[in-house]
């Protein structure tokens, strides 16, 4: 932890004496390319942001920094933006306990979500929460969560190393589970982009 907030206060102490207009960054939802002049530091600092957010909560990392780094003013601002990134990891933090135990199982739990959540529905299915040892609660955020993974890398024609690296940039699940799901996606890929385009289609229907 210590090397992490050393290198932390390194990034942010350098973005400091950056030229930023930090107003408009935020106006502009923090959208910074790498390939912009301070890309590359930017995505230095966030991605250090959230690994030190995945160890503690929000306001124990602001306390935290706060005790090691000068005030800046936009500093707040974006640790709630590097926690905002975190959605998909927490929501998905009883998937991970399952991985920890078996991969296996969780390349199983996988393949039942696709099969009763994701691309087809089973209202049973959350019934089955008990066999993973997890809450009822905390299975319908996993599948949530992966249902809405699924059709982002759908809609926006990822190819499989591009999903299994987000995933695992999202989950930090072991590889045999991000190769599952990304094998999940491929083998399902057409079901998926019709579940996508029937509910559009429903959806200008209503709102015409």
């Amino acid at each position: 932890m210590d090397e992490i907030l050393e290198k932390l206060k390194q990034y942010l102490n350098s973005l400091e004496q950056c030229k930023i207009d930090w107003e408009k960054l935020k106006e502009d939802g923090y959208n910074i390319s790498s390939t912009d002049e301070h890309g590359e530091l930017w995505f230095n600092a966030v991605g250090t942001l959230r690994t030190f957010l995945k160890r503690m909560t929000l306001d124990a990392c602001r306390k935290g920094l706060k005790s090691e780094i000068l005030e800046y003013a936009w500093l707040d601002d974006v640790i709630k933006y590097a926690n905002d990134t975190l959605e998909y990891y927490r929501s998905l933090a009883g998937l991970r306990e399952i991985d920890e135990r078996s991969s296996e199982v969780a390349c199983n739990f996988l393949t039942l979500a696709f099969e009763n959540y994701v691309v087809r529905v089973n209202k049973d299915f959350l019934k089955t929460c008990q066999q993973f040892e997890i809450e009822e609660k905390d299975m319908l955020k996993i599948l949530k969560m992966l249902d809405r993974l699924a059709d982002f890398y759908v809609s926006n024609c990822y190819s499989c190393s591009i999903i299994k690296k987000d995933f695992k940039h999202e989950s930090d699940l072991s590889d045999a589970a991000c190769e599952k799901f990304t094998d999940l996606v491929e083998k399902n890929y057409m079901e998926i982009k019709m579940n996508l385009i029937y509910n559009r289609l429903c959806y200008l229907q209503e709102n015409r």
